[in-house]
């Protein structure tokens, strides 16, 4: 079925609409938030010290465990090149 061109400028139209108030919708999101922020800067202050400080921790137990349990190998190991096209290899330990 073919899209009339009437149509195609419609569905055109439409999406152009639909961006600009999803633009207005984020606009507005961002003046409530930094407006809520602003309100009560101590409660503010510490929700988002808080937030990061538990973000911050999580990221160093998860650096910690991933070190620790990393196997340490002494030889390469390349079996071959999955994604390139190019034939296998391998590689000899030196």
């Amino acid at each position: 079925m073919k899209v009339q061109p009437a149509e195609a400028l419609r569905d055109e139209s439409r999406n152009i609409l639909n961006f600009i108030l999803v633009t207005i919708m984020i606009k507005l999101y961002f003046k409530q938030a930094f407006h809520l922020l602003g309100e009560n800067k101590l409660l503010s202050s510490i929700s988002i010290i808080g937030t990061a400080l538990a973000i911050a921790m999580i990221m160093v137990i998860v650096i910690t465990l991933r070190a620790t349990i990393a196997p340490l190998h002494r030889k390469p190991i390349v079996t071959g090149c999955l994604f390139s096209g190019l034939p296998d290899f391998k590689v000899s330990p030196t």
